[in-house]
This record gives structure tokens, C-alpha cells and sequence, in this order.
């Protein structure tokens, strides 16, 4: 028998104080911001200076670490290889000793402090989506290669205080307080947003409420870009309306005020990482190459198909994402299923978006698709793992140097692929069974309105059920058969 309510209350009391004490320390502890301050040193040493300030600290230590990956890049970087001169004192300049606890973690005690200052400089001198370089020529961060996090404190509030070189710019999608200084909400949006540091160029258009600042660092030729900005315009009033009834408000159609195109045109390098509200894309090309380029029209056209692509994600992996991805874990390989959906539907709708803007034509784009179609087919890793299973697998080192022989080149193939190519049979799908009347569009805004941040992501599961309930029937066998099976996809059909 249960004793009276009063008689529970009393004897839960102590353990309700304790409860409320620790969400008030823990919203405390949230309303004070993590401080990050960027200096630089000599251009030819690629060494960045990086100062956080943590307040509000509790306990015998403080943990600062490092990411071990990044959010869109799917592999471990070790990126605390390139922190060096790490120190740590007291807000009364009392230095503290530290030890690491791990490959990307530093453990500072601090002796009675309640605040601590920690300094450490990066190595950068790698111009890629997601690490940082710095020369004489700029400065470009992909924030988790830079930024090392409070552990237990990634809630916190970030701000940053840029002490950029005579000349130079700053160009992020950060929240902007100054010129110079920055703040997010907290870690993983900071970490999230990379910056470009530099004396760019800059062309800016509106589209539907929103600012797209196109941010150009050009080493090779320098050329114009108006015609490639009018281009990418276009792009871009076409893939906004597909969410503005979900994602939307009353003054603007996409869930951001400014969004920014960050460029890079820098021999050897190539590819693109998305973020909340930017992208940055490297081209080896400048701006006017129209060389023939495999499975697309030329190289200019896959500039665009590219940032068609990256410019998708700000909705689709960014915040509508498959459960595993966030809030982040930096510590380890984070596994999902579901990156055919995250990355392959989004080159789906990247290249019909050159489409529907006139860019390229329909038998360009239907040429490009056999193309695909020829070269998914023809992957040997077909008949060993289904598209779900090279999503889950990602995380094998498939094209960096490695210490021992394996067989990917015939057990794996790109989930990128097959997710584009499903993307068309799901559409088809939805299509036949609603008399043309719903497609996939419809989906993916009715799990972007179930699922996108701030709510909790999708599981396998729920991507299954949405579509059954667009499409009017069960499609569950779609998915059984041709993505999480390797029964060999129907094309005909």
C-alpha cells in the first residue's frame, strides 16, 4: 500500500533540493560564456594563437579537449596533433599544472580557482573543409580543428574576439558583434561555423528575406565571378521555397537571416563542407573553366551542382539529421544509417535544382544520370554491402594512407550515389502511387516538420513511416529490398 502523498513528498524532499540544486549550477553554469580570443603569429610559422577563458568552474580540474572529426566529414583527424605550447593559469595569473588524459584531452587542476585561462597555439597549414590555414596570404578556420571545448560545459554560450592582421576581414556565420567579435549559443553552433580571414572579395544578392554573402579568396587568376554569383542566384531561389512552409517565417523563407558562400580557388585542393548557415567549397579551377568534366556538363557546372549541394544541407543533415548526429560526440566515430539520405538526397536535389534554374538541360541532367547509373551499377561492393551498410561503414579510411592492405575498392562504394539514385526511385514511387498528386518533396518537408532541430532527429524508422504515409501505402519494401538489402534496384519498373 502506498503511503499519503504528504508522507512521499517529506521523504522525496531531500532529493527534489538536491534535483533543483543541480539544474540552477546547471543553468548558472550555461549563462556563463566560454571566451575565445585569435591572434596570429608570423605568417611563415602557420601558427595560430588561440586564449579561452571558462568561469564559473566547479570541482578539482577542468577539461579542455579537441575534436577528433568533424560534423559532415566523416573521418578521424587527429587534429591535436598540431596543438603545441598548451598552458594554463588562474584568473589571479597562478599557473596551474595539467596533464593529458587522452589523444585530445587536457585535464587542468585548478587548485582552488574558480576560472581559468588556458593558451596553445595550432599548427595550420592545410587548406581543406574542415582543418585551417594560415600564411601570409589568409587565414581559414574550420572551427573543431581550432576550437577546443569545456568538457561538460559545451552548452555554454561561446564568444570570440579576432585580432586579424592590418587588412584583413573576417567573414563567418557567426553571430557578429563587432567587426571583430562573435558570439553562438554554444559549442557545437561556434565549432560550427568556419571563418575566412583575409582581404576576400565579396558580391552579395538577396533571395526571400535572406542576405548570401559570396565570399571569393582566389590565389590563381582572380577573374570575375559576376556571372558564376548570378548563377549560384538562381540556385538558390530554387532550393529555398522546397522548406519555406516548414522552415520558414513571416519575414523570410529560409531559417536564416544571412548565409555565407565561402570560396576558395587554390591549386590542388577541391570539395565543400555545409553548415548551419554557410558552406565553404575549395576549386582548383578558376572561375571560367568549362572543361569536360566526367558526369557532369563541364567543370563550371559542377562548380554549381557543388554549392547547389552544400547550399541543400543547410536544411537537409544541418538540421533536419539522422538521431547520431547531435548534439555532437568529438571523442568518436559517431555511426548512422542514414547518410544515403543526409548526402545522397541531397545531390538529387542539387542537380535538379541546375535544372529548374535553366542552368544546364533536361538531357544534360538525364545524360549525367545514366552516367550514374552506369558507374553505381558497376561497383563490385554492391553485392557486399547495402546502402545502408557503406552509410554505417563510412568511417573507414578509404583514400589516406593506411598501414595495412584491405579490399574496399571492391567491398564499398559511396553512399552519395546510391542515395541520389533512390531519391529518384522514392520520387517515382510516391509519384505513381498518389496519381502524381504528392512526390518526394512532400517527405522530406514532412520529416523536416517532425524531426529538424531543435527537435531530436530522425531514426530509420520514422524516414520508412513518412513515406508510407505521403505515398498513401506501405513502402516499406522499397527500403527493405533496395537500401537496408542489396536486391538489385528495378530501373525498369
Amino acid at each position: 500500500m502506498k503511503p499519503p502523498l504528504s508522507s512521499r513528498f517529506l521523504r522525496h524532499l531531500p532529493l527534489l533540493a538536491a534535483v533543483c540544486l543541480l539544474a540552477y549550477s546547471a543553468a548558472a553554469s550555461a549563462a556563463n560564456p566560454v571566451s575565445y580570443e585569435l591572434k596570429f603569429e608570423r605568417p611563415n610559422s602557420h601558427l595560430l594563437d588561440v586564449t579561452i577563458h571558462a568561469d564559473a568552474l566547479t570541482g578539482t580540474s577542468a577539461e579542455f579537449a579537441v575534436p577528433d572529426w568533424a560534423p559532415g566529414s566523416y573521418y578521424i583527424e587527429n587534429y591535436a596533433a598540431n596543438v603545441q605550447r598548451f598552458r594554463a593559469h588562474s584568473a589571479a595569473g597562478q599557473e596551474l599544472s595539467w596533464r593529458k588524459t587522452d589523444n585530445q584531452t587536457w585535464r587542468v587542476e585548478l587548485s582552488g580557482a574558480k576560472s581559468v585561462t588556458i593558451d596553445y597555439q595550432v599548427y595550420a597549414n592545410t587548406l581543406q573543409n574542415n582543418i585551417a590555414q594560415y600564411n601570409e596570404r589568409h587565414a581559414f578556420i574550420g572551427g573543431p580543428s581550432l576550437w577546443m571545448y569545456l568538457v561538460g560545459g559545451k552548452d555554454r554560450p561561446a564568444t570570440l574576439s579576432v585580432a586579424a592582421p592590418n587588412g584583413w576581414r573576417v567573414a563567418t556565420g557567426l553571430e557578429h558583434t563587432s567587426a571583430t567579435t562573435f558570439q553562438a549559443a554554444n559549442y557545437d553552433t561556434f565549432a560550427d561555423c568556419p571563418l575566412e580571414i583575409s582581404d576576400f572579395a565579396e558580391k552579395d544578392f538577396e533571395v526571400l528575406g535572406t542576405k548570401y554573402h559570396v565570399i571569393v579568396h582566389d590565389v590563381m587568376g582572380q577573374k570575375d565571378f559576376a556571372k558564376f554569383v548570378d548563377d549560384l542566384q538562381k540556385v538558390v531561389a530554387q532550393e529555398v521555397p522546397m522548406f519555406q512552409a516548414v522552415a520558414g517565417t513571416s519575414g523570410q523563407a529560409a531559417p536564416f537571416r544571412d548565409y555565407y558562400f565561402i570560396f576558395h580557388v587554390w591549386p590542388k585542393t577541391g570539395g565543400g563542407l555545409e553548415h548551419l548557415n554557410s558552406t565553404q567549397i575549395n576549386f582548383s579551377a578558376d572561375w571560367d573553366s568549362t572543361e569536360p568534366t566526367p558526369g557532369y556538363v563541364n567543370r563550371y557546372d559542377l562548380k554549381l551542382f557543388v554549392s547547389a549541394h552544400e547550399f541543400f544541407h543547410a536544411w537537409n543533415v544541418k538540421r533536419l539529421r539522422p538521431l547520431p548526429l547531435g548534439p555532437f560526440d568529438y571523442s568518436q566515430m559517431v555511426h548512422t544509417p542514414s547518410l544515403w539520405i543526409s548526402e545522397g538526397l541531397t545531390s538529387y536535389y542539387g542537380a535538379l535544382a541546375l535544372v529548374h534554374a535553366g542552368l544546364i538541360t533536361p538531357e544534360q541532367y538525364l545524360d549525367s544520370v545514366s552516367q550514374l547509373i552506369t558507374k553505381f551499377e558497376a561497383q563490385p561492393g554492391r553485392g557486399e554491402r547495402s546502402i545502408e551498410d557503406t552509410s554505417w561503414d563510412t568511417w573507414f579510411p578509404r583514400d589516406s594512407v593506411i598501414h595495412q592492405d584491405n579490399n574496399l575498392l571492391n567491398t564499398w562504394y559511396s553512399y552519395y550515389d546510391g542515395g541520389q539514385i533512390i531519391g529518384h526511385i522514392l520520387d517515382f514511387a510516391i509519384r505513381q502511387d498518389t496519381s502524381n498528386q504528392k512526390s518526394l518533396d512532400d517527405w522530406m518537408r514532412l520529416l523536416y516538420s517532425r524531426h529538424a532541430l531543435p527537435k531530436p532527429g530522425f531514426e530509420p524508422g520514422d524516414a520508412i513511416k513518412a513515406a508510407s504515409e505521403v505515398a498513401g501505402t506501405d513502402v516499406s519494401g522499397i527500403f527493405r529490398r533496395y537500401i537496408s538489402g542489396k536486391q538489385a534496384i528495378p530501373y525498369e519498373e
